[in-house]
């Protein structure tokens, strides 16, 4: 499954986290390290599995544990609105 970040989102990364303001609801979003680091791999284009994989390399994790990292964090951000399914795949 690939996934798009919204359009109506606006974002930048300080340090390793990165803010969102949501311009729809009015909300900031703050995202960790990781979640940031996953949050910029879809915006590159990125799918699952090149994500994760890009996980391992960078966190030096087990891929069980990137998996359950990627799918817990899309889940997350997911049914807050910020990304949605592409259509494209």
């Amino acid at each position: 499954m690939k996934y798009r970040i919204k359009p109506n989102l606006a974002y930048r990364k300080i340090f390793d986290e990165i803010y969102i303001v949501d311009s729809k609801n009015s909300y900031l979003h703050k995202i960790n390290e990781v979640g940031s680091f996953i949050f910029e791999k879809l915006k590159e284009g990125l799918n699952e599995d090149e994500i994760i994989d890009e996980l391992v390399k960078t966190y030096d994790v087990e891929i069980e544990v990137a998996k359950s990292d990627y799918k817990n964090f899309i889940e997350e951000i997911f049914l807050k609105g910020l990304i949605e399914k592409d259509a494209k795949k």
